[in-house]
C-alpha cells in the first residue's frame, strides 16, 4: 500500500482440514523470501488437489507489523 508494508512473515500457510487428493507430509510455513517444503513425499500426478488455510497468528495480529497500518490494499507477489 505505497509506503505502507507489512511484512510477508505475519502469515502462516498449512493444508486445510479438508485437504484435497495431495497426500504426503504437510507443513505449516511462515511465508518469507526463502524456500521452504510445504508437502514432502507427495505422490505424482496432475490431478490433485490442495486447499490452503491462511492465518495470522494472534501474536502477529497484535503487533506493529499489523496494527497501525491504514486500511488499503496490500499486495505480494
Amino acid at each position: 500500500n505505497g509506503t505502507n508494508l507489512i511484512p510477508v512473515n505475519v502469515l502462516t500457510i498449512k493444508a486445510a482440514t479438508a485437504a484435497g487428493t495431495m497426500g504426503g507430509t504437510k507443513s505449516a510455513v511462515v511465508l518469507s523470501a526463502t524456500d521452504q517444503t510445504l508437502v514432502s513425499n507427495a505422490p505424482l500426478g496432475s490431478a490433485l488437489t490442495l486447499n490452503l488455510d491462511y492465518t495470522i497468528p494472534a501474536a502477529k495480529s497484535s503487533s506493529s507489523d499489523i496494527l497501525g497500518k491504514p486500511a488499503g490494499t496490500y499486495t505480494q507477489t
